[in-house]
This record gives structure tokens, sequence and C-alpha cells, in this order.
């Protein structure tokens, strides 16, 4: 059998812990931008004091550099999709908004404030952005 990696060797053999959980990220849903140069996707973590599980949405260039979180709520956001002109991120959360429950979201790829498209009854599920709508204060996506 081969020897394990170096950098493996090194870590000190323990059992896997509760608090191990907090240390743990999962990363998911990638998503390219339509100009190929950035990847949008969501990170998942676990706060055990809180025992609460929560995602937020990533972005980073192509190249693996300027790696960033871009939101920040309390409360999940999931399923990033790109504008198709590449300038804005929608994604759903239930962060508190107009309506209640799981919206869809919107906000320019550069920061800021992420502005409520929807004010849907019921869950939100499946996601696709269509070139042509129109955001009030974002102008045409």
């Amino acid at each position: 059998m081969p020897s394990p990696p170096r950098c493996l060797r090194r870590l000190a053999k323990r059992p896997f812990k509760l608090d191990d959980l907090a240390r743990l990220r999962d990363v998911r849903d990638p998503q390219l931008s339509p100009d190929g140069q950035w990847v949008a996707y969501v990170v998942a973590t676990i706060d055990s004091k809180e025992d609460k599980g929560n995602t937020h949405i990533w972005m980073v260039g192509y190249d693996g550099k300027s790696d960033r979180q871009i939101t920040f709520s309390t409360d999940s956001e999931s399923s990033p999709r790109w504008s198709p002109d590449g300038k804005y991120l929608s994604f759903t959360s239930s962060r508190p908004g107009k309506a209640k429950g799981n919206q869809l979201w919107l906000m320019d790829r550069a920061g800021g404030e992420a502005y409520q498209f929807t004010e849907l009854k019921g869950r939100l599920q499946g996601l696709r952005v269509v070139a042509g709508f129109k955001a009030p204060g974002f102008g045409d996506c």
C-alpha cells in the first residue's frame, strides 16, 4: 500500500469530533458568468453553537483569484444565477422583505444591497433567468 502524501502524514490522527463540523465547508452550485471570467457559487457552513446551517453566495475569478463572499445575511441564500449580460446575480433567499418565504433576489455583481424581485406566495423552486426583464433601479437585465 503506498504511503500517504507528506502533507497528510503531518496531521495527527484523531477521531472526528462534533466541533469539526464547524470547520467543514460544502461548496456547491457553481455558475459560470456569461463572459467566462467569474464563477458564482454557494458555500454552506454549520454553526455548532447555534446548531444551525447557513449558505451564502461567493464569487471568484475564473483564474482562482479575487475570491469573495457577496451575501452576508443571517438567512441563507442559494441558487445563484447570472443575468444574460453578466452584470447582475439573482439568488433565492428567505431573508426578510416585502413577501415572506423563499423569494428571488437581485444584486449588482459588484456588490451592494440585494433587491427583492418577487413577492410570491408558496415556495419558489427552480430558477431560470431570461433576457429582457426590467428591474426597478437596475434597468434592463
